[in-house]
Parts: C-alpha cells; sequence; structure tokens
C-alpha cells in the first residue's frame, strides 16, 4: 500500500488543513461518491429522505471507517491545527507526500516550489480501480442575481459581461478553476493534463447535492460529514458512534 510504503521510508503521506475544518471534506468526497449507495449517492440520499439509508447504515459507517484511517495514521502529525493558508507550502516544500486540496491551490503551490513537479488523483475509495477513476468535486463557482436585489438588470449585465470568453478566460486562469464553458483555454498544465483525464464521468460533491433538513446538529451541519469528531482529534473513538449521533440528529430534526 502507498501510505505504508511512504511511512516506512519515513515520508509522511498526507498533509491536509484540518484546523479550518471544511477542507477535511475533500477526501471525503470521494468516499461519499463511490461508496454510499453502492456508487450512486444521489439514490443514497434520496434514501435518507425516504427512511430508506441512514447515517449509520453500513455504507455510511464505511465512509467514516475510511477517513477515520487516513486520519489516524497516514495524516502528518497535528493536522487538526494547520490552518488552509499554510497547508500548501508543506505538500510544496516535501513536509509531506500528498495534500488534499483543489485545483485551485496548484499555482500558490507552484509559485511556493517553482520546480516541484506535482500531478493529481482520485482518491481510491474503493478495491475497484475503474470505479475510483473519475473526478469528484465542484466546478467553478456559483454566480447568482438575487430576484429582488437593488440592481438586479445591472447585475445580469455584469454576468454576462463576465461570461464573455475573453474575461471568462481570464478568471480561470487566475483563480486556477476547472472552467465550466466549453473550449477555453487554461493554459494550465495542472488542469489540462492531470485534470481533464478524470472529467469524463465527473461527479458532484455531496455538499452539491445534499439538501439539509433544518436545525440540523452541528455533526451535519452545513451538508458535512464531519470527521473532525472522530478521535484523535474529536470525542468519539469509533466511526459507527459518530454515524448514530449523525442520524439521531437527522432524526431529531425531522418535521414534528
Amino acid at each position: 500500500m502507498l501510505n505504508d510504503d511512504l511511512k516506512a521510508k519515513g515520508i509522511t503521506p498526507i498533509v491536509v488543513a484540518g484546523k479550518d475544518v471544511w477542507p477535511l471534506k475533500l477526501p471525503v468526497f470521494a468516499l461519499q461518491a463511490k461508496i454510499l449507495g453502492g456508487g450512486d449517492q444521489q439514490k443514497w440520499i434520496e434514501g435518507v429522505w425516504k427512511g430508506e439509508t441512514a447515517y449509520n447504515d453500513e455504507e455510511a459507517v464505511e465512509v467514516l471507517e475510511k477517513m477515520k484511517t487516513l486520519q489516524d495514521n497516514y495524516m502528518i502529525d497535528g493536522f487538526m491545527g494547520i490552518d488552509y493558508a499554510t497547508a500548501p507550502s508543506y505538500f510544496a516544500t516535501g513536509k509531506a507526500a500528498m495534500l488534499a486540496d483543489g485545483s485551485w491551490d496548484a499555482p500558490t503551490i507552484a509559485a511556493a516550489n517553482p520546480e516541484l513537479k506535482f500531478g493529481y488523483f482520485p482518491l481510491p475509495a474503493t478495491e475497484d480501480a475503474a470505479k475510483n477513476a473519475s473526478f469528484v468535486g465542484k466546478y467553478d463557482v456559483t454566480w447568482y442575481a438575487a430576484e429582488k436585489g437593488p440592481n438586479k438588470e445591472g447585475a445580469l449585465k455584469w454576468l454576462e459581461f463576465f461570461s464573455e470568453p475573453e474575461n471568462y478566460t481570464t478568471f480561470v486562469k487566475a483563480a486556477g478553476f476547472i472552467p465550466t464553458q466549453d473550449n477555453i483555454q487554461t493554459e494550465s498544465d495542472f488542469i489540462d493534463n492531470e485534470l481533464t483525464p478524470y472529467l469524463g464521468d465527473f461527479e458532484l460533491a455531496y455538499e452539491i447535492m445534499m439538501i439539509n433538513r433544518q436545525n440540523i446538529g452541528e455533526h451535519l451541519a452545513a451538508e458535512g460529514v464531519h470527521t473532525e469528531f472522530l478521535a484523535p482529534g474529536g470525542l468519539y473513538k469509533t466511526a459507527k458512534e459518530l454515524a448514530d449521533i449523525q442520524q439521531k440528529e437527522w432524526e431529531a430534526a425531522a418535521p414534528k
């Protein structure tokens, strides 16, 4: 196993910015997409709302168990104290072999160490290599014009201007995002050569697909499955304990 081989050579396998919490979701997204619903997380999410699946069913616990394995055994010591702005420097300077991050940080890494040659691979969530070989995440960002905003017409005109290929290309080059428009040349070796091959079966991240109940508890807040609550950083020693709490909070938030 790659992670064990790295550790045997004295190399820390993974760095992630646990202090800001949300970066812990990045590896979890792949686990959820490939495991929940047997690889159909939309089906699993619909099942949660219908009472046919649950946050403490076998698949959901498997997601937490695999993330706990990464956190316990392969992440850099003290990852819960590393902030998001600092994490790329650990990778760029060779303090960890892998970084759980988004494509937008590729320019940051390249700037920190112009000599570093780095790439991308999807987190292998299952034993099926073909099933693992697709990108799970979020395209670009989402833009809205408020229906009852003070200047809806102006906002729409700005979005039209922003969407012009020349302007949008400038944006994606600066931000490091994967373009959502066709025929945009990013001139980024990382996006064009490392990410694009995995985009054929692109899958949306769980938090984009999931709609939460109102007044949900902290262990499920913001459409997330919060693995920071797992030991050693959190109180729950096993994945099942946390899964049971999550299911309890989901049920408690149900309309009465």
